[in-house]
């Protein structure tokens, strides 16, 4: 059975219809979702309206179902996307690269790995990066569900990276607003020992 979208047209203040993935109800309820609990069918319903809020000046979709039997993606992808995020146990370790202005006592970044081999692989586009902070993550409420499942498809998961011959980035993103509160045990990470 094919669920149409709820919410996903707005009209704005001068009569434009609006179209907005993201407000669908039930997006929103596995936003909120732990990130390790996920089905494979939770993980494709996220990517699809993810790709649907992407994609959207290019196509517009009313299902999942739509959507999904369109893009190159399919079940073994989310199912491999699946299988990682389980892997999580918290606290999660995960490892960031500080740009230049940044030290260990001011971290902020989105952006971070649960693998610390994408600073050392020859085939890695991180493999010249020096300046290493680890982190622990007590609970899953800070990480950004939809945009992790997204970059584990596109540069960590077989079908996203397999033209490139690059490593898997394994990235964990975290929501915008987290409290650095939430990082704990930062220090600096010596990716060579």
């Amino acid at each position: 059975m094919i669920k149409i979208l709820e919410k996903i047209y707005s009209t704005d203040k001068y009569g434009y219809i609006k179209y907005e993935p993201k407000n669908d109800s039930k997006f929103k309820r596995l936003m909120q979702k732990p990130i390790n609990t996920l089905t494979a069918d939770e993980v494709a319903y996220i990517f699809a309206i993810h790709w649907m809020w992407y994609m959207q000046n290019a196509k517009q979709y009313n299902s999942v179902e739509d959507c999904l039997s369109d893009i190159r993606f399919d079940m073994s992808d989310f199912d491999e996307c699946t299988k990682w995020l389980h892997s999580f146990d918290f606290p999660l370790t995960v490892y960031r690269a500080l740009r230049k202005n940044e030290n260990v006592d001011s971290v902020n970044g989105l952006s971070w790995t649960v693998n610390p081999n994408i600073y050392k692989e020859i085939n890695s586009i991180f493999r010249n990066c020096d300046k290493i902070v680890t982190a622990k993550i007590a609970n899953p409420n800070i990480i950004n569900n939809e945009l992790t499942i997204s970059n584990f498809i596109f540069y960590t998961g077989s079908k996203g990276i397999s033209d490139y011959n690059r490593y898997g980035e394994y990235e964990i993103t975290l929501k915008k607003r987290y409290k650095t509160s939430n990082l704990t045990s930062v220090e600096i990470f010596n990716k060579n020992g």
